[in-house]
């Protein structure tokens, strides 16, 4: 698609972004920003659609999509005067076309806060999901069981984790240690570690879980092929 030009509301100010397009979950969005009147400690920059205003992004991201101007972060700084610095996003947002917006504290006769720039548009593309796969599609209750994935993102973390599910969709075994139903990737792109097949004979899938969600817990992201755990036969 064809970047948005910059549009600056107050001359004064300027952002500008990396890139033009960014993989959903992948490389941060790093923006700068220039006030040549130096910054005030309640300018902050968040993300919108294109075009749009603030809050145009899912409620259930917006906690994620802005940043005071003075820190880079959503701790407020102390004092004001740089004219320049950067804004850093994760690229958590959906599919789509988006801007980078310079705000003060102040709102309009509309109620939306008063810009001082705009940012040239970006793109978020869609990125393919983690995959998984088991050296077998069964297994006799108790058998090792080896799980195989690979996490195209860019912006893995340590404590994504893969674990058990039963036909019915819920997690196997809550509760057990690290190795039996479940195991941490590390942020690793791709690697192999063992589970412990379930006594219960049964249809089960793998599960692949980031942090992402409110309070850092868990978010499903994609699901492996099923495999099945055999009844054992009973002694005669």
């Amino acid at each position: 698609s064809t970047p948005f030009s910059v549009t600056a509301v107050q001359s004064n100010v300027t952002l500008t972004t990396s890139a033009s397009t960014y993989p959903q979950g992948g490389t941060n969005i790093l923006g700068t920003w220039f006030n040549s009147t130096g910054a005030a400690i309640n300018d902050w920059i968040g993300v919108v659609t294109a075009g749009g205003v603030w809050g145009s992004v899912p409620t259930s991201e917006t906690n994620k999509a802005w940043v005071w101007v003075t820190t880079n972060t959503q701790t407020q700084g102390t004092a004001g005067g740089a004219t320049q610095g950067p804004a850093t996003f994760v690229p958590f947002m959906t599919p789509g076309q988006y801007q980078l917006v310079y705000f003060t504290s102040q709102k309009d006769s509309n109620g939306n806060y008063v810009e001082k720039a705009r940012g040239p548009g970006f793109t978020v593309m869609a990125t393919a999901a983690p995959t998984m796969t088991t050296n077998k599609s069964a297994y006799s209750a108790q058998e090792s069981i080896t799980v195989t994935w690979n996490n195209p993102s860019t912006n893995r973390t340590s404590d994504e984790w893969i674990g058990l599910v039963d036909n019915a969709g819920q997690a196997y075994g809550n509760g057990t240690a690290e190795g039996i139903n479940w195991f941490y990737t590390g942020g690793l792109a791709q690697g192999t570690k063992t589970l412990v097949a379930p006594s219960q004979a049964g249809s089960y899938k793998l599960v692949y879980n980031d942090r992402s969600g409110s309070g850092g817990s868990s978010v499903e992201k994609a699901r492996g092929p099923g495999f099945t755990v055999m009844a054992t036969a009973a002694p005669t």
